[in-house]
């Protein structure tokens, strides 16, 4: 098997997550990796060194379909020949006699002392989608875990360690994770040129917020569709982002309803741009065919209603246009960091904000 090769960040992330082990500060800590940081060569050398131990089971959790199939595919080609086995009724597999796992917590969540033995380190990829709660699915499998094994270590992997509704997620008594062992720094990881730095612009066709109430610490969403979808404002707001992304080859719009990206996507095609809409709605095939379109540069533009916020990746997205309004830094976060990737011929990405989103967060 190859010796994985890692970034000296990485490598310290790692020895991080060791040294908190070792020094006792808990069994479940987060470890913060920006997106575009390499989060899968993490992974790969965490079950790289677990599977060193003879008999040691490693348990990938996650909470879509897509995001399994994507992790394992990295993993196959980190470690060619891993044992490794799916438990996820989305992709027609449930199996618990591998050594490494990959399963959907929707599939799983009540099937802990099935896995015998039980898993000695569970991965949770995109933590921050975990909810802070210890009686939700998560929580309770976790415990189940335990249970079986009372060694077993559980590590959260996330860019955005925090929550909306609840904040950090290792904070409070009802935490799953108890602990950060490592954040490695997007401006460090810039500064490097291990990422592609972003350049953002205050748009002038902005989105007026006076009438969009808050719930649950953020914006309505059928008060925020209907404020961004004024039809003159829609036609202000593409004329924005086909002028500033006319020297840009991959765009990727974050919209603030179904009937906004389509009312885009229309107004796109008036100005000659091929651009498609994906929503949580669409079928399979149907977004796997825009999105491979999109990565292979035959679709301009992809629209989208929260799909892409995490764990897609396309490398060469040089503008992302934030069409809506978020008062979750996370989200703004997620969103930013679909454009940190680095690619061949990009010089950097650029934020386009519709939302107000950079004055309200900061850069």
């Amino acid at each position: 098997m190859p010796k994985l090769e890692l970034r000296p960040y990485q490598t310290a992330a790692i020895d991080g997550l060791y040294q908190y082990w070792a020094d006792g500060r808990g069994d479940n800590p987060l470890i913060v990796v920006p997106t575009g940081g390499g989060k899968s060569l993490i992974i790969g050398k965490l079950i790289e060194d677990a599977l060193s131990f003879p008999g040691t089971r490693v348990l990938m959790l996650t909470h879509v379909a897509e995001l399994i199939e994507q992790n394992a595919k990295e993993l196959v080609g980190l470690l060619p020949g891993v044992d490794l086995g799916f438990y996820s009724a989305s992709l027609g597999q449930k199996r618990l006699d591998r050594q490494v796992t990959f399963a959907g917590i929707q599939s799983i969540h009540d099937r802990a002392f099935d896995m015998v033995p039980a898993p000695d380190l569970v991965l949770i990829d995109e933590a921050h989608l975990v909810p802070k709660n210890t009686t939700t699915r998560y929580g309770k499998f976790l415990d189940d875990l335990r249970t079986c094994n009372p060694d077993v270590k559980v590590v959260g992997l996330t860019a955005t360690p925090y929550r909306l509704d609840s904040g950090y997620l290792h904070k409070g008594k009802d935490a799953i994770f108890d602990g950060i062992a490592y954040d490695i720094p997007v401006g460090m990881l810039m500064d490097q040129g291990f990422l592609s730095p972003l350049v953002s612009k205050g748009a002038k066709a902005k989105i007026d917020l006076t009438n969009v109430g808050m719930r649950g610490g953020e914006f309505i969403e059928s008060q925020l569709a209907t404020a961004a979808s004024d039809p003159e404002l829609v036609k202000a707001t593409v004329a924005e982002i086909v002028h500033f992304g006319q020297d840009r080859k991959s765009w990727l719009v974050f919209a603030s309803g179904v009937n906004h990206a389509e009312m885009i996507k229309e107004e796109m095609a008036v100005h000659g741009i091929d651009a498609e809409v994906i929503t949580g709605a669409d079928n399979k095939t149907d977004r796997r065919d825009r999105i491979a379109d999109f990565k292979a540069m035959r679709l301009r533009c992809l629209i989208n209603i929260g799909v892409l916020t995490a764990g897609f990746t396309h490398p060469a997205t040089d503008l992302v246009a934030m069409v809506r309004a978020t008062a979750s830094a996370g989200l703004y976060v997620q969103i930013a960091g679909r454009g940190t990737r680095l690619a061949p011929g990009k010089a950097d990405c650029l934020l386009l904000d519709f939302g107000g989103n950079v004055e309200r967060h900061g850069f």
